[in-house]
């Protein structure tokens, strides 16, 4: 029998509260506690020094990404999923589950840049971005699996733990949100136990994505973490009207490469990089086919 949803949100809230209020560190067997991610100092963006095992980690599920402000490639989509990913757990970010995004350029992304960067993604109390000393930072990011050499070699993955029972899993950013969502409320073994189609029951139908149009499953991938249609600026710019207000022929060369268009000083191009500067758009690899989908799934939301 499925429960209401009503009644299943109380369920799923009383679960949580009571997995939390169980005082316990990482179990004894497992290596994932203090000695292993050491309890360097970090800067979380508000400039409050915390102790990263015993004051951002111990007894928490934590979700963990890797970001750098000046990126001028996938960052800012990552981040824009990762505020999709917030939104939908509501107020049990900060309370039940915490997040942080990490810089990977600690050198220039000072509390003060990442303040202002998490204004622009309407981060929450309970998202905080981190800094601190380059020669803790980088350390502890390999620590954590971030091992690229170079910054723009960085992994796009989600790192889920509970500090509780040890498990640690890693996940791709661009899976589909509301997967990613369950595996983080999944995290805690007393909402494992509840059903599937309870679970289901307790998320709002328009968390369930819904494939009527050829372009609507790209765009729920890669545009919907920054752009609204017809609901206004988001991260990014509202896309309604987007052909009746640019030619389509630089659409198509925009998407298909918007750094080689940004290079060339195009006017448009610039107006928007200084209106959007936390979200400039990255290259996503799309074929003439993709823009083509994208632009008729833009232009029939317009039109709704």
């Amino acid at each position: 029998m499925r429960l209401s949803s009503h009644i299943v949100s109380i369920l799923a809230s009383a679960v949580f509260s009571l997995a939390a209020g169980v005082a316990s560190a990482a179990p004894e067997d497992s290596p994932w506690g203090r000695d292993y991610f050491t309890n360097v100092e970090v800067v979380p963006h508000d400039g409050a020094p915390a102790r990263f095992y015993d004051d951002l980690v111990e007894d928490r599920i934590v979700v963990i990404n890797f970001i750098y402000t000046r990126c001028v490639d996938i960052c800012p989509l990552t981040t824009g999923r990762m505020a999709e990913i917030v939104e939908k757990l509501g107020d049990r970010v900060g309370k039940d589950i915490h997040v942080y995004s990490i810089t990977l350029e600690p050198e220039y992304d000072t509390p003060e840049v990442l303040a202002s960067f998490a204004d622009a993604f309407d981060a929450p109390e309970g998202w905080r971005f981190v800094t601190g000393d380059p020669a803790i930072i980088h350390p502890l990011r390999f620590k954590l699996g971030e091992r690229a050499r170079i910054k723009e070699a960085h992994r796009h993955d989600l790192l889920l733990g509970n500090d509780r029972t040890g498990e640690w899993e890693r996940t791709s950013m661009f899976s589909d949100v509301d997967i990613l969502v369950d595996r983080i409320l999944a995290m805690d073994p007393a909402w494992r136990a509840i059903e599937r189609d309870t679970i289901s029951a307790s998320l709002p139908s328009n968390q369930l994505l819904k494939i009527n149009h050829p372009g609507e499953s790209l765009f729920a991938k890669a545009c919907a973490a920054c752009h609204n249609i017809g609901d206004g600026d988001k991260v990014g710019p509202d896309l309604v009207g987007l052909s009746e207000r640019r030619d389509r022929a630089w659409l198509q060369e925009f998407l298909l490469q918007p750094e080689v268009v940004l290079a060339t000083g195009d006017p448009i191009a610039k107006q928007l990089d200084a209106r959007f500067p936390n979200a400039r758009m990255p290259n996503l690899g799309l074929s003439m086919s993709d823009i083509e989908d994208l632009l008729a799934y833009i232009d029939f939301r317009t039109e709704e």
